[in-house]
């Protein structure tokens, strides 16, 4: 038997041990404490030599840190009070009615300013190592609270905003120490040598709090119509002069460092002096310039980089979070007045609905696009439709490709696994959106003679060209005619137009891609499976759909055209029933086997990686070659030649009986909810879920409930399919084998 070996403990003044020996392979190790071996002079300068380098003490949260931000904050939600106060509807209360400023409601304003002068000049003034009470603030934010609450009554909208802010930023007051993402992000994005990360982590926070402050004063000042009142235009222009200064030191340190297109950003200061007598102009101008500071500010804060990193790594979380958010900035914008038709804004359900169905693509309206919206809400829906139909994450991972920004391995997957491009990310990001661009332009220059023969002058012609060359592209069916396409119905060319958009962004962008490649380098090389099974089964489907919806609807809703003007709208209605959602025919008098069908074509949807919903063809595809492959006996399913992995099947199955389960939902909830036919219920849940946007006249009928529901419905349709097969396109090896047991089915 060896003889124990002694062990030694060496302890620090306190008594707790440092190190301790250990035997490995005959021999004694120390197991030390390296931070109590180092003279004290190297500890301080390197902590861990195999940690990743800290940011220097200038660099951490310190408290001239925390008082800039909290005076930027103050300063934000004085600006958002002041605004707040003309705005909101207060007839019997202090404020007044809307867009008047009473004397309690300037003297609110005089009360905000002196606040913040006074509250500053306290907070910078004080000398180190001397605190001084910081009850200021809570006092304002309080007051500020307080004054608005009456007005819940009479506008909750705005007032209920005001309310918010001041509440979060109370809040914020007391919690202001950095979480675990923004010290993780200081520790691993933070450069000591680059003078620009040094300045974004001092003066970061609260000047990219003061830039939001200066987008949303604008947003409210245009949205409302507040631009011709004096007290408006002062508060918007004080909230983006005060960003002028710290923002011209960071994009000048970042010309010092090389990139010189951080120049362009200063354009729109010029833009702003040159339209000085055009108060909507300038302050225009000035609003671009605040967009183009935040995107800087995003572009290079380590917080919003390791955000990012983490979404990237979850890209299911990334699709749900970054969809969500664009549908609640696209409600508040549609609630603004100046995006309204009418006397009055839109209801806040009905901004919620139409923003959800332009983000998901969906088309469906509870509100008349052409009358009920005017040229902002429109132009507020257009955009809406072009981050939906391309995707958040196609359009951060271009933004980060222009602006010269790395990809990571985990966001290269990412992407790969959301666009399936089959080779290079930034290659097939460029291509997406160029080929988008491209498309819709050349759409555009295609529509417009349509639309000039509808008797529309140049400028308005052109401008329902673009918008229905997006719409169309996007696959959304959003249209500026309240009879959607039905003046077009005799027009061929414009028809042929619309269903090529629908065609190519419901293909994919990795079939185009492919199909460009082929067409430029290798025309001879063999197509990949899964392009020619997109290309098979889409074009079975539009001829399928021609043919059932002729011989279904050729005496009635067809009746009254010429034989070759029917087969047109039949062929039409084949190609946009899957995705679109345009009608060329009256839907009044469909026959009840064609709203069946249609159902059909409606889940299926349009292609992977296109602008489409749906569970995609090539999973209808998988899941019906599955069947002869049972008959056969054989266990595996093949595709022109080559063997389709298990694993896919499965996934097709379960994207199928999850969708199909989903849709059973949403009709049991709007027929016990509603008071539809069954084949409403069913037509309006199929839309929705395969993101079509063709109703039998369900939508307008329904009430808030019911709205709701189809917008739970649009939601889960558009990111589903996506977040179904993100989170099971990693397949994880079981740790045990189990015996194989007969089960009897079918």
């Amino acid at each position: 038997m060896s003889k124990r070996l002694p062990v030694r403990r060496a302890k620090r003044a306190g008594g707790a041990p440092v190190g301790v020996e250990s035997r490995s392979r005959g021999r004694l190790v120390p197991r030390t404490n390296r931070m109590t071996e180092r003279p004290p002079e190297d500890r301080a300068a390197h902590p861990d030599p195999d940690a990743r380098p800290r940011p220097p003490a200038r660099g951490q949260w310190t408290p001239r840190r925390i008082t800039r931000l909290r005076v930027a904050r103050l300063f934000g939600a004085s600006v958002v009070a002041a605004l707040g106060q003309l705005a909101v509807d207060m007839p019997d209360g202090w404020f007044g009615a809307s867009d008047r400023l009473t004397d309690v409601g300037a003297g609110f304003c005089l009360l905000l300013v002196a606040a913040m002068i006074a509250e500053t000049t306290l907070q910078f003034r004080r000398r180190r190592g001397r605190r001084r009470p910081n009850a200021l603030t809570p006092l304002v934010l309080s007051v500020s609270t307080g004054a608005f609450v009456p007005a819940l009554a009479s506008d909750p909208a705005i007032a209920g905003i005001v309310v918010l802010w001041q509440v979060v930023a109370l809040a914020r007051h007391f919690l202001d120490r950095p979480q675990h993402l923004a010290r993780h992000a200081l520790t691993r994005h933070f450069d000591p040598d680059a003078p620009v990360q040094a300045w974004l982590v001092r003066f970061g926070p609260a000047v990219r709090h003061l830039v939001i402050v200066a987008i949303v004063a604008w947003l409210a000042v245009i949205g409302y119509d507040l631009t011709h009142h004096w007290l408006a235009r002062v508060t918007c222009l004080v909230a983006a002069c005060v960003t002028i200064v710290p923002i011209s030191q960071l994009i000048w340190m970042l010309v010092r460092q090389g990139r010189r297109v951080a120049v362009l950003a200063w354009l729109p200061l010029l833009g702003a002096v040159a339209a000085i007598g055009n108060p909507s102009a300038a302050l225009s101008s000035l609003a671009v310039f605040e967009f183009a500071s935040l995107a800087l500010l995003l572009r290079f804060s380590p917080t919003i980089q390791e955000l990012v990193r983490h979404f990237y790594a979850r890209p299911a979380l990334f699709v749900m979070n970054t969809f969500g958010a664009v549908i609640a900035a696209g409600t508040i914008l549609l609630t603004f007045p100046a995006a309204s038709a009418g006397a009055r804004p839109l209801a806040p359900i009905d901004a919620f609905f139409t923003a959800t169905s332009a983000v998901c693509v969906t088309g469906l309206i509870v509100v008349d696009t052409p009358v009920d919206l005017s040229i902002v809400g429109q132009a507020i829906v257009l955009g809406l439709i072009q981050i939906g139909g391309l995707g958040i994450m196609v359009l951060s991972m271009f933004a980060t490709v222009v602006l010269g920004g790395s990809i990571s391995l985990k966001e290269e997957r990412a992407l790969g696994e959301l666009m399936d491009p089959g080779g290079n990310v930034r290659r097939a990001t460029l291509f997406v959106v160029s080929a988008t661009l491209l498309t819709e332009l050349l759409g555009t220059a295609a529509l417009f003679p349509g639309f000039r023969s509808l008797g529309l002058g140049v400028g308005e012609s052109i401008w329902r060209a673009a918008f229905h060359s997006i719409s169309a592209f996007c696959n959304a069916g959003f249209a500026l005619q309240s009879d959607s396409l039905v003046p077009f119905r005799h027009d061929m060319w414009t028809l042929g137009t619309f269903a090529m958009l629908i065609t190519v962004g419901g293909l994919g962008f990795p079939v185009l891609m492919t199909l460009w490649t082929r067409l430029r380098r290798e025309p001879r090389s063999r197509m990949p499976i899964a392009v020619r099974l997109v290309l098979w089964v889409s074009l079975t489907l539009i001829v399928a759909g021609t043919v059932l919806y002729a011989v279904l609807e050729w005496n009635r809703s067809l009746a009254g055209l010429p034989w070759w003007e029917r087969l047109v709208n039949a062929a039409f209605q084949s190609v946009t029933l899957r995705t679109a959602g345009f009608s060329s025919v009256d839907f009044g008098s469909l026959a009840m086997p064609t709203v069946l069908v249609m159902c059909v074509f409606m889940l299926i949807g349009a292609s992977p990686g296109g602008t489409g919903g749906g569970i995609k063809t090539t999973t209808a595809a998988v899941l019906l070659m599955a069947i002869p492959a049972i008959a056969r006996g054989e266990s595996r399913v093949t595709l022109f030649g080559r063997t389709v992995p298990q694993s896919v099947v499965y996934r097709s199955a379960a994207i199928t009986v999850i969708t199909l389960g989903l849709a059973l939902a949403g009709a049991i909830a709007l027929t016990a909810s509603q008071t539809l036919p069954l084949e409403q219920s069913l037509f309006e849940v199929a839309s929705a879920i395969g993101t079509v946007g063709l109703s039998l006249g369900a939508t307008s009928a329904l009430d808030p409930l019911g709205k709701y529901v189809v917008i739970v419905m649009m939601f889960v349709g558009r990111i589903g399919p996506l977040t179904l097969a993100l989170t099971m396109g990693r397949p994880r090896p079981r740790r045990a084998q189990y015996p194989e047991e007969d089960v009897a089915v079918g």
